[in-house]
């Protein structure tokens, strides 16, 4: 029993991690115009895919398990022990420079002039995270495209 509490409390994490980005965004966004004349920055950090044993069997013990925890998740658990078994030791991302960038954000170091002119809420870690950031913004380019003249016509004439 307790250990299905704790799956379930885990599902839960996961599910309050993968909140769609905008609400991050929103949030982190909100918060540093907040404190910004405090002298506080704020910043989302979007990771990508690191190598770490966060993927190993061993961190995933019953986990993952189809018999554990909500039966309608077990499709899904599969799924991402699939990928899981397949994806870990060959994520591109390396930590450990990854803390090291992280650092010289918050101490505002080894970035250039025009890094530290333009110091965004939304900062990428990994080339995934830039592809992310990229495809992202495309999207919402292409969408406002396709909506700009409906939109506008709420407007006064």
């Amino acid at each position: 029993m307790h250990f299905k509490v704790s799956l379930h409390r885990f599902e839960l994490l996961q599910a309050l991690l993968r909140l769609t980005p905008s609400v991050h965004l929103g949030l982190a966004e909100s918060l540093n115009k907040e404190v910004a004349p405090l002298g506080i920055r704020v910043h989302l950090l979007v990771i990508a895919r690191f190598r770490t044993s966060i993927l190993s069997q061993q961190n995933r013990k019953d986990k993952l398990e189809r018999e554990i925890g909500i039966a309608e998740y077990a499709k899904l658990k599969e799924l991402v022990a699939s990928g899981s078994d397949g994806y870990h030791g060959r994520q591109k991302g390396d930590p450990e420079a990854a803390a090291e960038r992280i650092i010289d954000v918050a101490k505002l170091e080894n970035l250039s002039t025009g890094q530290l002119e333009n110091l965004p809420v939304m900062i990428p870690f990994g080339s995934e995270a830039v592809a992310y950031m990229s495809e992202k913004c495309n999207k919402v380019l292409q969408d406002l495209e396709v909506w700009d003249s409906f939109a506008r016509s709420s407007d006064y004439v």
